[in-house]
């Protein structure tokens, strides 16, 4: 008398390993197979061991995890699906924990089964090399989502969320960087520090989310004078650094009147179509010398602008 098997052959043939395989031609090593079943929540492999078993799921789905489990899953694997091929292949501890969804039962072989299987049908090495370069796609598909995911964080990382221009911390980073380059080639820089004039009282007048308005509309107003090859950072406040990499002092201080007539020609317009007047700014320039640290750059630059504005404001001085 037969012994009653827990599955049956329409759940084999849903098996992506077994697909097209003679179930007949086989029957001998499918008797070797284990049947087990898993509870939800119930490891089924664990991330950094050493397994030797390869299983199908006739029903039920599982997770994949690569880091903790309470984590969001890297991937659900439902029925028909295999797991654990990669790590019997390559005899490697596991990258990834695999955790039982729902309740799950599975069909296991190991090493040596699936080697047999392979040798004996076709069909069945056709569909583990499907079934691996499935992975493989699906891996190098994560990767590049991941790049993409930390270029979007290291852009928004750089970026003042208010105005769009660059912030302090890019500034750390890059200032540095720019002025080497300028240094080395023997290249003139020159730094511009504005500050926009009596903001507080415009803040204390309007409001806070005007007084963002404003901000953002002065930012605006600097980017629409400079070169594709200058900066503007947002410095701190309503104060604003831009950065000209090959620009004299002259060069520097046309620039400077261009962003100071700029910002004072441009009202500020709300949401809702309010339009409020518009702000000057306070600028000092200052120009690069050699091996010049940013800091005292920076500084120099501040120092002009405070002249400026002890001298009555919405003017531009130098170093």
């Amino acid at each position: 008398m037969n012994e009653e098997k827990p599955y049956n052959e329409s759940e084999l043939r849903r098996i992506n390993l077994l697909k097209s395989v003679r179930l007949k031609a086989i029957e001998g090593l499918l008797s070797r197979c284990i049947y087990k079943e898993f509870a939800p929540g119930e490891v089924i492999i664990a991330a950094g061991q050493i397994n030797y078993l390869v299983y199908m799921i006739l029903s039920g789905s599982v997770s994949v995890h690569v880091d903790h489990l309470e984590d969001e899953p890297l991937v659900v694997y439902e029925r028909g699906e295999i797991l654990g091929e990669i790590s019997v292949i390559d005899r490697r501890p596991t990258t990834a924990s695999v955790v039982a969804n729902t309740p799950c039962r599975t069909l296991v072989m190991d090493e040596e089964i699936l080697l047999l299987l392979v040798s004996a049908s076709h069909a069945a090495c056709r569909n583990l090399l499907n079934i691996l370069a499935q992975r493989l796609r699906y891996g190098t598909s994560v990767i590049s989502k991941s790049n993409v995911l930390r270029r979007q964080f290291e852009y928004y990382a750089n970026i003042d969320v208010l105005t769009g221009l660059y912030n302090r911390r890019w500034l750390g980073e890059m200032f540095p960087e720019i002025i080497a380059k300028c240094d080395n080639g023997e290249r003139p820089l020159v730094v511009i520090m504005a500050d926009i004039d009596n903001f507080k009282a415009y803040n204390d007048t309007y409001g806070h989310t005007a007084g963002d308005r404003a901000l953002y509309t002065v930012a605006v107003s600097l980017l629409g004078q400079l070169r594709k090859t200058d900066f503007a950072v947002r410095y701190g406040g309503e104060e604003f650094l831009v950065i000209l990499p090959d620009a004299d002092i002259k060069e520097g201080c046309l620039i400077a009147e261009r962003l100071r007539n700029a910002v004072r020609q441009t009202p500020i317009v709300l949401h809702d179509a309010r339009q409020l007047p518009p702000l000057t700014v306070s600028i000092g320039v200052a120009k690069m010398q050699n091996g010049q640290h940013p800091d005292a750059i920076i500084d120099s630059a501040d120092k002009a602008m405070y002249r400026a504005k002890n001298n009555g404001r919405d003017r531009v001085c130098l170093q």
